[in-house]
């Protein structure tokens, strides 16, 4: 048993009372009594995961970084050094012997010093504190010349009321620590699912279903099976900030929590759907299947393909776009009979996965094409079904088919844009056409094909060198063609925009 004088003072905030005493102790004297609930460096994913699913939850602190707690050892072996700045300890939640507050009396009076009973734990059980902020100071000094001299410290304990839970001490672990050496973001987002923190807190907007995506993602990882089915995702999702990445086979992107958890929840748990909401181990096993089924119907040589491919072969964008096709799916129709039934109806087993056709994905081109893959599959999947004349998924993104509308219209006498008697002109990539729209006086772009991400249209008329859009004044409410401003006829330059900064384009030669 270890008792220490200590000085109290009760903070009030809000409708809490937080109180917290103030006392002097030896650095080896803390370390009987407190422990540092971290998980380790070589803690794999599968295990951090299980971990964070398991209530309580036990180690959530991050590992000691052994090359700075030597560094304060070295510094405390000299002289002329000491530690003016407290260390923080709250009380283990999960201690089978809490500590005892106890007044201490002098003259039979009460003083306005407080002794805190501390019991020993014994070997094995947890210890009846945490350290929430020193824990390398704490082991440097223990190990170093100074162990014995005191520092201060601050005690965060409950009174036998819980005025700090779980929760509370890791939210101010995970604010304290910012300062020093910021929180990993993997450890940081694990840490706030585990104590419903930050984007977890039932006090934000869909914070549950920022729960149940990442509880699908626990799973997912944690998992080597579903029924009998082997799960390829088995602890090859990252948690651990400090873990080498650990490939799925035959190949891909190696997820982060935070990337899958995101996806999951844009796709399946924040959207909108047609079926019964699936719970997250239900979500998990059908990531799995869909996965297996994806590797066993591509066709394409495994080092080449955009799913599982080699470096040079290898597209993020089209994997991301695999799963938010493959959860949307989930969300309208439900979960299916077979995931290869799914991919074969949508061609994927005679599409050719090698896209080395792509011309860049950088900048620009980069989050077009995002876009554009994502779209492209999460239409496909909801309606089981490629557009007309598309036989792939590469042809349908490198734009084959594509196709827009140009819409003529009137104006009505209080000058706006008339629905009646409209002219409507399909245009195809690679047209060379024209476009009389007398007695229309305006002109704009109406729906375009799925596989069209994005329209610049510019005037082939205009001065060498000047580029002239009209891609804004188009959408909308269109533009109206003055002689002013305008040739007759004017002469339009449609640039449609692909997969991969591959483009398309279609002359439009419009008559007034």
């Amino acid at each position: 048993m270890i008792r220490i004088h200590a000085l109290k003072e009760t903070i009030e905030s809000g409708e809490q009372s937080y109180p917290i005493y103030l006392a002097l102790m030896q650095a080896d004297e803390i370390s009987k009594i407190a422990d540092v609930p971290s998980y380790r460096e070589t803690t794999t994913n599968a295990d951090i995961a299980r971990n964070v699913s398991t209530v309580p939850v036990k180690e959530w602190q991050r590992p000691p970084i052994p090359e700075k707690i030597e560094a304060i050892r070295q510094l405390f072996d000299n002289r002329g050094e000491f530690m003016p700045n407290p260390i923080l300890i709250g009380e283990n939640p999960h201690t089978i012997v809490p500590p005892k507050v106890e007044p201490v009396l002098i003259g039979g009076d009460s003083a306005s010093v407080w002794e805190l009973v501390i019991e020993l734990a014994e070997l094995g059980a947890e210890k009846p504190l945490w350290i929430l902020d020193g824990q390398h100071r704490i082991a440097g000094l223990s190990a170093s010349a100074q162990s014995s001299n005191p520092v201060p410290v601050v005690f965060l304990l409950n009174e036998g009321s819980v005025h700090y839970g779980a929760d509370t001490l890791a939210q101010i672990f995970a604010q304290v620590t910012t300062s020093a050496t910021p929180l990993g973001a993997l450890h940081r987002e694990w840490l706030s699912y585990a104590f419903s923190l930050n984007h977890y807190s039932p006090r934000e907007l869909r914070s549950l279903a920022q729960k149940k995506s990442m509880a699908a993602v626990l799973s997912l990882c944690m998992k080597p099976s579903f029924g009998e089915q082997p799960n390829p995702f088995f602890d090859r999702i990252q948690y651990n900030d400090r873990l080498p990445l650990s490939r799925i086979q035959p190949g891909g992107h190696v997820y982060s929590c935070i990337e899958l958890k995101d996806i999951v929840f844009r796709s399946y748990y924040s959207a909108q759907k047609n079926q019964t909401e699936l719970d997250p181990e239900d979500v998990a096993m059908q990531m799995c299947l869909a996965r297996i089924a994806l590797v066993d119907e591509i066709r394409t040589p495994v080092e080449r393909s955009v799913f599982f491919g080699d470096e040079s072969h290898h597209q993020k964008i089209m994997e991301d776009a695999f799963w938010s096709g493959v959860l949307r799916y989930l969300a309208v129709r439900g979960v299916p009979r077979s995931w290869r039934d799914v991919l074969r109806a949508l061609n994927f087993h005679s599409t050719n996965w090698d896209f080395s056709w792509k011309l860049s994905l950088h900048g620009r081109d980069q989050s077009t094409s995002k876009a554009l893959a994502v779209k492209v599959m999460v239409d496909i999947f909801s309606k089981q079904t490629l557009p007309s004349g598309n036989n792939s998924v590469a042809d349908l993104l490198r734009g084959n088919g594509a196709q827009f509308e140009l819409e003529a219209f009137k104006l009505t006498c209080k000058g706006r844009r008339s629905a009646r008697d409209t002219a409507v002109l399909e245009v195809h990539r690679g047209a060379v056409t024209s476009f009389p729209i007398e007695p229309c006086v305006g002109i704009r772009l109406r729906k375009r094909s799925l596989n069209i991400q994005d329209v610049v249209v510019t005037d082939k008329q205009a001065p060498p060198g000047t580029l002239v859009e009209y891609k804004k004044v188009l959408r909308g409410g269109g533009m109206i063609l003055d002689g002013s401003r305008h040739k007759n006829p004017l002469e339009l330059l449609f640039t449609l925009k692909h997969y991969g900064g591959v483009t398309s384009t279609a002359d439009v030669q419009i008559g007034w």
